[in-house]
C-alpha cells in the first residue's frame, strides 16, 4: 500500500503514466490489490492528491515473477532407483522454476540419507550402505516468502562387489592345449538389477602383457576365467591380473559403478 506524508488528508491515489502490472488495482486509498496476470518489470507514475488540490508524484515500478513451484525428478509414485557409493550425479530429486532469488531450502520431514548434504533440490556427497528406502521432503522458500515443496523417494540398491575370495590363481601349460582356467571362481553380487553380465575390466599388475584370446566372464553371480590353450609359451608365464567388476549404474559423472578389484595370479609352464 503506498503512504504520503504532509499535505491536508484524505488522500486520493491514482497510476497517471506507465505501466502498470495487469490485473492489479490501486484504488483510491493506495491499496493495491488483484493477481498479476503477467510476469515482468514494469515501470509507472503515482500521483496522491490531498484534500485542498495539492499533488505529489513519484516514479516506481514493480517487478513480477512467477510463483516459484517445483517439479519431482522421479518418475510419479516410484522412487528415483540408485547404486550405493553413487555420489552427487544421482541426487537430484525435484527442479525449481519461478520465485525471488535467494533461496533458503530446509528437510521439513523424513532425514536425508545418512552422510550425505543438501544442494538445492540435490543431494551431496555419496548415497551410504546398507540399501534401503529413503523418504524425506524439502521445502524451498524465495525473498520474498513464497514457498513450495516436495517429496524425495530414493530406493538405494547394493554396490556391485566380490563377496567372497578376493584371489585366484590359473596355472597349467607345459603341452599345447592345455592352458589353464582359473580357480577358484570368484563370486559377486550386483548392483543393477538385472544386469545380465557385467563387463569385467582386467589389467596385467606385474609381468608381461597379456596373451590373446583370454577372457574373464562375470554371470550368475560369480565371475570365471580361461586363458586358452593356443596359449603355449616357449619360455614360460608369470603374471598377476588384476579384475575389476563393472556395473550399469552412474556412480559419478560419466562414470559407471565398480567393484573393489580382486587379482588372478597367472602360472603357464613353457612348452
Amino acid at each position: 500500500m503506498a503512504t504520503a506524508n504532509g499535505g491536508v488528508p484524505p488522500y486520493r491515489w491514482a497510476v497517471t503514466a506507465g505501466s502498470f502490472p495487469g490485473g492489479l488495482v490501486m484504488g483510491a486509498t493506495g491499496k493495491v490489490s488483484g493477481t498479476p496476470s503477467a510476469t515482468g518489470n514494469f515501470l509507472f507514475t503515482v500521483q496522491v492528491a490531498d484534500a485542498v488540490g495539492g499533488s505529489a508524484s513519484i516514479g516506481t515500478s514493480i517487478a513480477v515473477s512467477k510463483h516459484i513451484s517445483v517439479a519431482a525428478a522421479c518418475p510419479t509414485r516410484q522412487p528415483c532407483s540408485v547404486e550405493a557409493g553413487c555420489v552427487t550425479a544421482c541426487g537430484v530429486f525435484g527442479h525449481a522454476s519461478g520465485g525471488v532469488a535467494p533461496f533458503t531450502y530446509k528437510v521439513v520431514a523424513g532425514a536425508l540419507p545418512t552422510g550425505m548434504g543438501l544442494n538445492g533440490f540435490s543431494l551431496t556427497k555419496a548415497f551410504p550402505s546398507p540399501a534401503k528406502d529413503w523418504i524425506f521432503s524439502v521445502r524451498v522458500t524465495d525473498a520474498i516468502g513464497a514457498t513450495a515443496q516436495t517429496t524425495a523417494k530414493f530406493h538405494v540398491f547394493p554396490h556391485i562387489a566380490f563377496t567372497g575370495a578376493l584371489a585366484a590363481n590359473c596355472s597349467g601349460g607345459g603341452t599345447w592345449g592345455t592352458g589353464c582356467t582359473m580357480q577358484p571362481a570368484l563370486p559377486y553380487t550386483l548392483g543393477t538389477p538385472g544386469l545380465a553380465l557385467p563387463p569385467v575390466k582386467f589389467s596385467v599388475i606385474s609381468g608381461p602383457p597379456l596373451p590373446k584370446d583370454v577372457k574373464f566372464t562375470a554371470q550368475n553371480g560369480t565371475v570365471t576365467g580361461i586363458f586358452p590353450g593356443q596359449i603355449c609359451p616357449s619360455t614360460g608365464y608369470d603374471a598377476v591380473v588384476k579384475l575389476v567388476l563393472v556395473d550399469g549404474s552412474i556412480c559419478s559423472s560419466g562414470t559407471y559403478c565398480s567393484s573393489a578389484p580382486a587379482t588372478v595370479t597367472v602360472h603357464l609352464l613353457r612348452c
